[in-house]
């Protein structure tokens, strides 16, 4: 009897293994099929929460834009008591306290000299120096021109470009205008400066960043302006945005729409489906190793 007795105790505790790994095998089955009905649902999510951020980073890009230039231009009532030089060389002294000059890589201001449309160039003590007009102002001059004479749309710089007209009108509710001014956005500046602060604060704001981000102009193929992978990202992007739109100086009117370049923002594992999955298979294999030691207890 104490044979057979002792001989059913490895018989019984291999049927209690072989139990604990057929429920450990069920519970296993059982979690991957919940991880993956919340992980259908997670991308949405956080889908929805990254748009957010990027919708973020770009009025907030867009917004500094604005902000310099209506720091720099002054209104047809100053023009008339100051005149148009200390006009000019007031509202730039009290840009350059509180802004980076580097902000624009070119300041301009287009005003009528004896029939003519004048270039004047301010320099770094704000003081409007005459100059040429650049062949990529060309455009400008021309559809000024046109607008001075009583004809023609309002100047519209280049979709391809980084200029940006500004007009002053000659009263607050709009037409004709009396001047114009011309700003270069500063491309290498928001590269190394203003582009990197934003997508740290609105993106990647711990020690290891999450999603790699490109900004290139708009168009199939267009130039890398930026990138925090030093390609463009575009292609299987999570969430894109234009940015630095077309009539940042114009006052409201034009297509507001209208955007020069594309923010791209792609998580740092390929994409966000990847992300979850990663964190779902690795959640598993924890799962799996945490009932491993629980049935061999």
């Amino acid at each position: 009897d104490e044979t057979v007795h002792g001989a059913a105790h490895p018989r019984l505790e291999l049927a209690l293994l072989g139990a604990i790994g057929v429920v450990c095998g069920i519970l296993s089955i059982l979690q991957y099929k919940w991880t993956g009905e919340l992980s259908r649902a997670e991308p949405a999510l956080l889908r929805a929460g990254l748009n957010n951020q990027v919708r973020r980073l770009a009025q907030a890009f867009d917004n500094e834009i604005r902000e310099n230039i209506a720091s720099l231009l002054p209104d047809a009532s100053e023009i008339r008591q100051l005149g148009a030089r200390e006009a000019h060389r007031l509202r730039y002294a009290d840009w350059t306290a509180s802004h980076e000059r580097a902000f624009f890589g070119r300041i301009g201001v287009a005003a009528v000299d004896r029939g003519t449309l004048a270039l004047y160039a301010l320099d770094r003590s704000g003081v409007m120096q005459p100059t040429e007009w650049p062949a990529e102002w060309q455009s400008l001059r021309d559809s000024m021109t046109a607008r001075l004479d009583g004809g023609g749309r309002p100047p519209n710089a280049p979709p391809n470009s980084s200029a940006i007209e500004a007009p002053i009108f000659s009263t607050p509710d709009g037409p004709p205008e009396i001047e114009w001014m011309i700003f270069d956005l500063n491309e290498d500046y928001a590269r190394r400066r203003t582009l990197p602060r934003l997508v740290t604060e609105y993106l990647n704001p711990g020690a290891e960043p999450v999603y790699d981000v490109s900004v290139s102009t708009v168009g199939a193929d267009g130039p890398v302006i930026y990138s925090t992978r030093g390609a463009n990202v575009a292609s299987g992007a999570d969430a894109t945005v234009g940015i630095f739109p077309m009539q940042a100086g114009a006052g409201g009117r034009g297509h507001r729409d209208a955007t020069r370049w594309t923010l791209a923002v792609r998580h740092c594992e390929g994409s966000l489906d990847a992300a979850v999955a990663r964190v779902r298979t690795r959640n598993l294999v924890i799962s799996l190793a945490l009932i491993g030691l629980l049935g061999g207890a």
